[in-house]
């Protein structure tokens, strides 16, 4: 009886550290961001992040965005030039300390005339009420 009643408990303990397991939650948690150039006005830009071209956004015309970008989660500076004409670059819009928490997913949008650029960002979690994720 005590054998039995030992391998219950060492079952149990082990269920329960199983429980406590981070393996469905990665060790960098991310997040989701969609960027969309709706400045009628502006010229071709670049997006960045922390100085870098993000996923690929060079060159982003009007009415051009992303899909969803998958990142880590955390603090981003981010920044869009305007190319000018002779491909020269200048900064038109910054957020620098844009806080991108684990699991969101975000909309950015750079918006009104080139004189009064600003960013709009809509955010929502990026799990669904069941559990799983939006995609």
């Amino acid at each position: 009886m005590n054998i039995i009643r030992t391998s219950v408990i060492a079952a149990a303990a082990i269920t329960i550290v199983g429980c406590g397991s981070d393996s469905d939650h990665p060790s960098n948690p991310t997040t989701q961001v969609r960027v969309t150039h709706a400045s009628s006005d502006a010229p071709l830009v670049n997006v960045k992040a922390n100085g870098a071209i993000l996923s690929g956004l060079s060159n982003v015309d009007y009415q051009q965005g992303s899909g969803l970008i998958t990142v880590d989660s955390g603090t981003y500076d981010l920044a869009v030039d305007a190319i000018g004409a002779d491909d020269s670059t200048s900064e038109v819009l910054s957020a620098p300390g844009t806080n991108l928490a684990p699991d969101m997913q975000y909309d950015i949008f750079a918006v009104n005339n080139t004189a009064s650029l600003q960013a709009v960002v809509l955010s929502r979690s990026g799990i669904k009420p069941d559990g799983t994720p939006y995609v």
